[in-house]
């Protein structure tokens, strides 16, 4: 199951089953690719940042394109299956 956060997006990414990290990681791409489009592009400049109003502003659901980019550089750095470290690799190339 996926939880409200998408992290059950990653749960594939740990089995041994090559076949379920691919499905999992065909997944991840699709949507990172699909925001990323959604997102346009930057043009080198960082998006202005978000207003901010109160602290519950700080506490912004973590579904947005960041989000998926820094877990996928984690994963292409750390992850101990060699497939999933490629690949993500090759999602953020795609994204850049």
């Amino acid at each position: 199951m996926e939880d409200s956060d998408g992290s059950g997006r990653w749960d594939g990414l740990c089995s041994r089953d090559a076949n379920l990290r691919e499905v999992a990681l065909d997944g991840v791409r699709q949507l990172v690719l699909s925001l990323s489009e959604k997102a346009g592009p930057t043009n080198g400049k960082p998006p202005p940042p978000a207003p901010v109003h109160g602290p519950a502003a700080a506490l912004r659901p973590a579904d947005g394109l960041d989000h998926y980019l820094v877990r996928l550089l984690l994963l292409s750095r750390r992850c101990p299956f060699s497939d999933v470290r490629d690949k993500c690799g090759a999602i953020l190339q795609a994204v850049q």
